[in-house]
């Protein structure tokens, strides 16, 4: 359980400084009024030792007055001769006015998936988690 848990802060460790390293899109977008439909779709590769280990993909979309954030990252990591490939996705759904309305998150490693779901309304936020199937 203990190795599981530092493996998850591991990617989770991981995820964020891709994350937050990400360059600022060269195209201005108005923040109090996103085009609808997709307006942000990056991707990036994830390198470990110089080596290729997988990539980040995110995107940001619009339907209706609702933003729907999402990013997912894949990697293939080794260690002591295995491989184990690791996935996380994440993603919000807030109003125009930067409410939030709902989360998701799923971390697969290897037959291993943790599932988190969450719903914010009326200032009670409900949430629900899956592991094990």
């Amino acid at each position: 359980m203990m190795a599981l848990k530092s493996r998850s802060s591991l990617i989770l460790l991981i995820a964020t400084s891709i994350l937050i390293s990400k360059p600022v899109m060269a195209d201005s977008i108005q923040v109090d009024n996103p085009p609808l439909g997709l307006f942000s779709d990056d991707w990036a590769a994830v390198y470990f030792s110089g080596e290729k280990s997988g990539y980040a993909h995110s995107t940001m979309s619009r339907e209706g007055d609702q933003i729907h954030t999402s990013t997912t990252m894949k990697l293939r990591i080794g260690r002591a001769g295995i491989t184990a490939e690791v996935g996380l996705t994440q993603g919000t759904t807030e109003t125009l006015e930067g409410i939030p309305v709902s989360f998701e998150s799923v971390m697969e490693m290897s037959a291993v998936k943790m599932i988190t779901k969450g719903t914010i309304k009326d200032g009670n936020v409900t949430i629900v988690s899956e592991q094990f199937g």
